[in-house]
């Protein structure tokens, strides 16, 4: 969510090897050309376009994902983690940072829908 100009996409391709998918989705097409260019070669990688309100990504199909300072620039956090239970997996594990506390608030609110280790 929010992958920006692709910084954080090749060390988990790498990681993922040859059968693993990396899926980048950012709403900025700056961003994503960025990202694309960064992250060529790499086949393992899919830039997508899209907001974090409405992921272009099917239920249920993420294991990992990472939000690093993302919702604290979208207009409702809440919603975007829903995207986020909608597409992960049940045993998915998830980073969050944010670097604003009154961003965090939501997690509050769904703590239900994730396991948090």
């Amino acid at each position: 969510m929010g992958c920006g100009p692709g910084t954080d996409l090749p060390a988990p391709a790498e990681r993922v090897g040859d059968s693993g998918t990396v899926i980048g989705v950012d709403r900025d097409q700056a961003m994503l050309t960025r990202a694309r260019e960064r992250t060529d070669g790499l086949h393992q990688v899919e830039i997508g376009e899209g907001d974090v309100h409405d992921l272009p990504v099917e239920p249920g199909t993420v294991d990992r994902a990472k939000i690093d300072r993302v919702l604290m620039h979208v207009a409702e956090p809440a919603d975007a983690l829903a995207q986020l239970h909608r597409v992960t997996r049940p045993g998915a594990r998830i980073g969050l940072c944010s670097a604003r506390r009154a961003t965090l608030r939501p997690i509050v609110a769904l703590r239900t829908a994730f396991s948090v280790v």
